[in-house]
């Protein structure tokens, strides 16, 4: 999970299910996820980011066009597994980069997204950030990390957001192999998102501290670099986590 050097196979079957997820949950409409006041500039986001990645796929990459028509599928009709609609694309760092930057998807994603937000009547503002969402920004950091030969995070595994709690799990291989699953429950602390560790195994084992080390500061280095992009002099005031979303509420310090 937090090695630089990740199985290609793995890492873009991760990383196409997360698209064709994201187009999925486009195609089904994701605004009901959203509060009122982020969802004109999420929704709009990321209906952009669908449509840069069918033009990319056109023009661009057969390989992409073959990803968009089989995302297409998967949203509209009883598609096969996502595992089994990513065995037919090429294996390549390059093209998971590729893929990523069709999307409009890269590390500031999120930072600029909260950038684009307005307070409420009560002055707070609202960043709602939906799993997928996060799920693309990790794969876009670790990805970053892998080309500048940095200690990578989070590897072979996705984020669940689901009752006040972010699951990771996944099958990593290095520097210890087996099942990781690390529970957190993100909580407003001292004006910040600070994660509680409820839960963390590795094939039932307790989980080595320099994972939970890692995993804790990706986290709260993604999340409170979002919020530190909302306009104005605001802190975080609330955190909220629900199934597939997670709503963070900042505002002036009273």
């Amino acid at each position: 999970m937090f090695t630089k050097h990740q199985p290609k196979q793995s890492k873009l079957t991760v990383l196409i299910a997360l698209l064709i997820s994201m187009l999925a949950l486009l195609a089904c409409g994701s605004e009901e996820l959203f509060t009122a006041e982020n969802a004109q500039a999420g929704f709009a986001t990321m209906q952009a980011a669908a449509q840069n990645a069918e033009a990319y796929a056109t023009q661009a990459a057969p390989t992409l066009q073959a990803l968009a028509t089989q995302a297409s599928a998967y949203a509209t009709q009883s598609a096969p597994t996502l595992e089994a609609l990513a065995t037919n694309i090429k294996d390549t760092s390059a093209e998971a980069q590729a893929t990523l930057q069709a999307a409009g998807i890269d590390r500031s994603y999120l930072m600029e997204k909260a950038r684009s937000l307005k307070p409420n009547e009560a002055g707070d503002v609202n960043l709602t950030i939906t799993e997928v969402e996060l799920n693309l920004v990790l794969q876009a950091g670790l990805l970053f990390a892998e080309e500048n030969e940095e200690t990578a995070a989070l590897q072979a595994t996705t984020a669940k957001l689901t009752n006040g709690t972010i699951v990771i799990s996944g099958n990593i291989e290095r520097p210890v192999a087996g099942v990781l699953t690390i529970v957190f429950q993100p909580l407003a602390i001292n004006n910040e998102i600070q994660m509680n560790i409820v839960s963390a195994t590795l094939s039932g084992n307790p989980v080595p501290n320099f994972l939970l080390t890692r995993a804790d500061t990706t986290l709260n280095g993604t999340l409170n670099g979002a919020t530190e992009q909302i306009p104005g002099s605001v802190v975080v005031k609330n955190i909220f986590v629900g199934e597939g979303y997670m709503t963070i509420t900042a505002g002036k310090t009273e």
